[in-house]
């Protein structure tokens, strides 16, 4: 509703800013030129034949319409620069608009100003998780909402049509929620569950080595440039103590 108000307010300045310019740029007058014609020729017809100046001061020819000496001072058009000087401040008001009714939107409270261009959005309530194109101006896009994932078909606009988004299906059981969303971060590698589960095997593993050793006087820990380089920080960790109990 404010671009369309912006706009006619836009339209409606531009339609006052026109006729102003084109003021003074239409011809002259044709009953003005026969005018001007008529008393070059008389004047003219005063003067003697001889070519030279009449003795009458009052007698002055006056210069023919068109010509060099009829031309007065040349005076450049206006217009363009009082259209664009309209322009700019029509500009000008439409974003001191916009950021006027943001500001009030923000202020105010109630639905309006929640829905509204200064309505808050706080982030990770709603995370796209992954968008499949089917089509030209189709696409499936998978939503996670807080405890739930949905599977949306999203239709973009077109001239005169407004996108629309059609809900699939919904997710609410928590296996398929986490299912999902561990299929979609492990294509970015943020997978906590794997290098978790990694890190247990390792630290298993580093156990099992150690019981093969022999638990009394003869007992020989794992060389550290075995596990280091490999195991993970549990193994790590655990290396670390064991040395610590021997020292």
């Amino acid at each position: 509703m404010a671009r369309f108000l912006s706009l006619l307010l836009l339209l409606g300045l531009s339609a006052l800013a026109m006729p102003s310019a084109a003021q003074g740029v239409g011809p002259e007058p044709v009953g003005k030129q026969q005018a001007d014609r008529s008393v070059a020729s008389r004047d003219l017809g005063q003067l003697p034949l001889g070519g030279g100046a009449s003795s009458d001061p009052s007698v002055r020819p006056t210069a023919l319409v068109g010509s060099p000496d009829s031309a007065g001072p040349v005076v450049p058009s206006t217009g363009v620069a009082r259209t664009l000087m309209a322009l700019a401040g029509v500009i000008a008001l439409i974003l001191t608009m916009a950021w006027a009714f943001k500001k009030v939107s923000a202020s105010s409270g109630g639905l309006a100003g929640a829905v509204g261009a200064g309505g808050r959005a706080p982030a990770g309530l709603v995370e796209v998780l992954a968008r499949y194109p089917i089509a030209s101006r189709q696409m499936l896009v998978v939503l996670r909402f807080d405890r739930r994932v949905l599977l949306c078909c999203m239709t973009r606009g077109s001239r005169g049509v407004s996108a629309a988004m059609t809900t699939l299906c919904e997710l609410t059981d928590p296996e398929d929620v986490a299912s999902v969303l561990l299929k979609a971060r492990d294509e970015a590698g943020e997978s906590i569950a794997r290098s978790f589960e990694r890190s247990l095997r390792e630290a298993e593993d580093y156990l099992h080595r150690s019981e093969s050793f022999d638990l009394g006087s003869g007992m020989q820990p794992v060389p550290a440039g075995r596990t280091s380089g490999n195991a993970g920080p549990l193994a790590r960790g655990l290396e670390a103590l064991w040395q610590g109990r021997q020292a």
